[in-house]
């Protein structure tokens, strides 16, 4: 017999199924994630070239200003978004954020395209912080709506995406040069971004109001606190994973090519099959934060250990990305979807910061 934690419990499974997010939505979420994190991906795909126009440690450091970025705008958000929801409507509240996160982002991509070299270290470190601010208030925003409309798989393979397919546009193109034609990835995700808030679904689901459960997923309702502590340590450790390629010199471009590979089948494997029960995804997330020093010890082993090395960096980010996709579906199961949603936003920019700050520590440390 089936039983039920709550009463609401009992309430929210007698209530009708949501119709499935629309090919046109989905879309549309793969769209937005993939132009509005474009910009970081770049910085980030571009290992090799930053440590050879700068230092060896200054690829450390722009990794350190773009995910450190991420703890303030997630603050605000958890603390002010609410707020401006209820004045404004999460839909109009919904349009500022993005076409805020656009400009900014746009503006930085002309300040480090603007030179025909590389600018200087200043403008470059600026430019990380202001590009991580566009993309985590572009993230959480994004977050938000798709606890009311659902794309959250779509957001995140298309992040993941967009980190893949930079390594080959940017990586192997012009150089900072490249990001005036970046420009143009924040003006479609702006685009994007008003045909998804102008899709009438979309608007009907941002306009209710109403606090009523609605049917959930079978299986237990998910503890908030543990959802926060997978998302937190999870991204921790991606984060801290890309300060460890510094490492390995020569063989680093390949390890962010096969790690980023890695979080593009995640999705597919968070698609294709059931999401892990809260505590599949603790033990896994406890696991895998007690193999992250690995990373960085692999890196004195000789080259025959390349291959294993790299094929290991893969494992890890499918790991991590069902880990980090997981507590983003499983906050459906709560009443208030778009709080829980905000909270879980809020460990994940905890994640990136503190994964930042090892980055720069890291760099420090050289």
């Amino acid at each position: 017999m089936l039983q039920f934690r709550t009463k609401k419990d009992e309430e929210a499974a007698l209530l009708p199924a949501e119709a499935p997010t629309s090919l046109l939505i989905e879309f549309l979420f793969f769209a937005i994630a993939f132009a509005t994190i474009a910009p970081a991906a770049a910085l980030l795909a571009l290992v090799s070239a930053i440590t050879d126009a700068y230092s060896d440690t200054a690829y450390v450091y722009v990794v350190g200003f773009i995910f450190v970025s991420a703890l303030p705008m997630t603050a605000a958000q958890y603390f002010g978004d609410a707020t401006f929801d209820v004045r404004y409507g999460l839909r109009a509240a919904s349009v500022f954020r993005l076409v805020i996160s656009c400009i900014v982002q746009g503006i930085a991509c002309i300040l480090l395209g603007a030179s025909t070299d590389w600018p200087s270290s200043a403008t470059l470190y600026t430019c990380s912080a202001l590009i991580g601010f566009g993309a985590w208030t572009a993230n959480g925003t994004l977050n938000a709506i798709a606890a009311q409309t659902g794309g959250q798989v779509s957001q995140g393979l298309g992040m993941q995406v967009s980190f893949l397919a930079s390594f080959f546009v940017i990586y192997l193109g012009m150089g900072s040069s490249a990001f005036l034609y970046g420009v143009s990835f924040p003006a479609l995700g702006l685009l994007c971004s008003l045909v998804l808030l102008s899709d009438s679904d979309v608007v009907i689901a941002l306009n209710v109001v109403s606090r009523e459960p609605r049917r959930r997923e079978e299986g237990e309702r998910p503890t908030l606190e543990n959802l926060c502590g997978i998302e937190f340590l999870a991204m921790a450790c991606s984060v801290i994973a890309l300060a460890a390629m510094s490492g390995y010199s020569d063989l680093a471009s390949v390890l962010y090519v096969s790690f980023n590979s890695g979080n593009v089948l995640s999705r597919g494997v968070v698609s294709c099959f059931a999401v892990p029960s809260e505590y599949a995804l603790v033990v896994g997330c406890a696991l895998r934060t007690l193999v992250l020093p690995a990373l960085f010890f692999a890196s004195g082993l000789g080259d025959a250990w390349d291959a294993p090395i790299a094929v290991g960096f893969c494992i890890y980010a499918i790991v991590g990305g069902v880990l980090i996709q997981g507590p983003l579906l499983l906050v459906r199961r709560l009443d208030d979807a778009v709080a829980a949603a905000r909270t879980v936003n809020l460990a994940q920019g905890a994640g990136l910061a503190v994964g930042g700050l090892v980055c720069c520590g890291v760099a420090l440390g050289y």
